[in-house]
């Protein structure tokens, strides 16, 4: 009888089952003992300064939600920053996100030390999703010469060792042919024991030039100094064209310092010359014919192509395109104009000659030029 009882207990769960659509519902959330955050060292994406160093940070189970976690950094010794300010993991929980912990030049000659707690939101029963930290190394090293160490359930510290480092810093990016200029602050991040120079130098002096080099000494080598870069003017229709500036110290500082990007903006204003903005006289059906000439107001850097066509059947060209090349791009080249022959008596008709840009660096965006005839009926 018992048996029995079972066995039909049995039988009505599997048909509970079975009409509930044959599945058994999901915890959601695993317990709180199994739920928390594993940090990663970084074995790729470093990044080139040796004042930086990242770590990742992945949950332990899936979270069924977005998970938002955010670190705070603690008992800071130095100046340490740390990017992005949070990251939000879901689909994503065991792929992780990455922190990177940067330690800022303040000129106090010492290695930065830190610890770092995590903040993290909501998870489906409406409870903080557990931020201890489940799984790390004990601890590891990267590449950057920064340790990070489990301190706690809930904690990591880390170290970046202070480098002899160059701290640079744009003020800006762009310099004009018209006279815009850029500086760049320059700062040692660590007292050396000598006299250290940094040295800026342009990559394409043609374009943006800097001034001299910069001397620090034991002491004052955590004053900003500041390199000028100057825009450099031509007549050459060349747009806007990037450049960098490299530095390079002495005393064991080379290898710290990054270049900076910059761009200096064309002043030139390219255009294209004809002779007439109206033929001199008219065509006819006859034969009579009229010409213009055309050339480039300012030098290109490379061949610029124009395009000449009529506007309606009224008119002929003896050329459809035109080269100009640096070397004959301000030789004038005549344009014979024909007008057409029909059998209609229409009356003079007047037409329009657009020359415009095809190609051509500075040259493709240059304003097309318009020039009005007429073509006199013999009908």
């Amino acid at each position: 009888m018992i048996f029995f009882l079972k066995k039909t207990t049995y039988f009505l769960l599997i048909f509970f089952l079975i009409s509930c659509g044959g599945s058994v519902p999901i915890t959601e959330n695993p317990p709180s003992s199994e739920r928390g955050l594993r940090i990663e060292k970084v074995s790729e994406n470093f990044l080139s300064l040796t004042r930086s160093s990242s770590f990742k940070v992945k949950l332990n189970t899936n979270p069924g939600k977005n998970i938002s976690i955010t670190p705070n950094l603690t008992n800071v010794i130095g100046s340490a920053q740390i990017q992005p300010t949070s990251i939000s993991l879901n689909d994503n929980w065991n792929d992780g996100g990455v922190f990177t912990v940067n330690g800022v030049c303040d000129t106090t000659s010492a290695n930065s030390t830190f610890q770092i707690d995590f903040t993290v939101s909501n998870d489906l029963t409406g409870s903080p999703y557990p931020n201890k930290i489940l799984s790390t190394s004990d601890t590891f090293q990267d590449d950057n010469e920064s340790n990070f160490e489990k301190l706690n359930s809930t904690t990591i510290s880390g170290e970046i060792i202070e480098e002899n480092n160059v701290y640079i810093l744009a003020n800006s990016t762009s310099t004009t042919e018209g006279g815009v200029t850029s500086t760049i602050d320059v700062v040692l991040c660590k007292q050396p024991n000598t006299t250290i120079t940094v040295t800026p130098t342009s990559s394409n002096t043609n374009e943006g030039t800097v001034s001299a080099a910069l001397t620090f000494l034991t002491s004052n080598w955590s004053t900003t100094q500041t390199v000028t870069v100057t825009g450099q003017n031509d007549t050459v229709v060349d747009e806007n064209v990037d450049y960098s500036i490299s530095f390079a110290a002495s005393g064991g500082y080379d290898d710290s310092i990054e270049s900076v990007s910059m761009r200096n903006y064309d002043d030139e204003t390219p255009q294209i010359v004809t002779n007439v903005t109206a033929l001199a006289g008219n065509v006819s059906e006859t034969g009579t014919q009229q010409t213009f000439t055309v050339a480039l107001s300012q030098e290109p850097v490379t061949s610029v192509v124009l395009q000449l066509a009529v506007d309606n059947d009224e008119a002929l060209l003896n050329i459809s395109n035109l080269t100009f090349t640096p070397t004959t791009y301000s030789t004038p080249v005549t344009v014979i104009v024909s007008g057409v022959d029909d059998s209609i008596d229409d009356g003079d008709q007047n037409f329009v000659i657009k020359i415009s840009p095809v190609s051509g660096t500075g040259y493709a965006n240059a304003s097309p030029v318009s020039i009005t005839g007429t073509n006199t009926d013999n009908d």
